[in-house]
């Protein structure tokens, strides 16, 4: 069985999923070839697959540095990513000595392009957005989901009141900083927007985004039942969930308190 299924998505653009729905994202220029994330570490190789598309120079640039974004960094020279991603880092197995950080934001010149990376903490510290402007594209990562929700329960999640400051710099700088562009928006694992609590198909999109922000007040305003559930515990404190709309989401409660206990760093 195929590791990786590659999606064509535009003419200069891929997704390389693996089995897991960890998706890698591929942006061919006529100079440079830009690689978003490196998926979950199996035994195949990424940068073969990648060939298939491009025979470019790469360059690899992290949304995060959760294990499931960064399973093949070691195919690659060095990458990019964040510096504040590394403060709250919790997995020590994190190879460091290749990346090349950069602060709030940073450009990438693949020649025919440019793509725009710029931190919106939330989902982690250091989490990061691009922008594919020529295409109305923004890669989100993990920060909003990917169609059945954001884990805001980790280690390396900001305080729900941070993140709700961050989603709302997010649509004001989509609104005032690119106006008059629709953006679509591919998050950090493509196939999720079918596995939602809420609909069969629930995809990541703008309005999504807005309705987290609303979610993120209702929570804050205890204007929301808070459900216990079965995802992943950080920290010894039970997952819970709530939604709104098309919005969902997974925390816990010193989150939403506003403090983070980084037990694992």
């Amino acid at each position: 069985m195929e590791t990786f299924q590659t999606i064509k998505i535009h003419d200069d653009t891929y997704i390389i999923n693996d089995e897991q729905l960890c998706s890698v994202y591929v942006i061919v220029g006529t100079k440079k070839t830009l690689i978003i994330d490196s998926g979950m570490k199996n035994s195949s190789s990424l940068i073969e697959k990648i060939r298939e598309i491009s025979n470019n120079e790469l360059i690899l640039v992290l949304t995060h540095a959760h294990f499931d974004h960064i399973g093949h960094i070691d195919e690659f020279d060095n990458f990019y990513m964040a510096k504040d991603e590394l403060l709250y880092l919790s997995d020590k197995n994190f190879d460091v000595s290749k990346c090349i950080f950069f602060d709030q934001q940073y450009i990438f010149d693949l020649g025919n392009k440019k793509i725009l990376a710029k931190v919106f903490k939330g989902h982690t510290h250091g989490s990061t957005i691009l922008f594919d402007k020529e295409n109305h594209y923004a890669f989100t990562g993990d920060q909003f989901g990917s169609g059945c929700g954001v884990w805001m329960q980790t280690n390396e999640a900001t305080s729900l009141k941070e993140y709700l400051n961050s989603i709302e710099s997010f649509l004001s700088f989509c609104q005032n900083d690119f106006a008059n562009i629709t953006w679509n928006l591919w998050g950090g694992h493509y196939g999720q927007e079918k596995t939602s609590r809420l609909n069969r198909y629930n995809p990541l999109n703008m309005k999504m985004v807005e309705n987290m922000a609303v979610l993120c007040k209702k929570i804050l305003n205890n204007e929301l039942q808070l459900i216990g559930c079965n995802a992943k515990k950080y920290n010894n404190e039970d997952s819970l969930y709530a939604s709104y709309d098309s919005a969902e989401i997974i925390i816990r409660k010193s989150i939403i308190d506003g403090g983070n206990n980084h037990e694992n760093i």
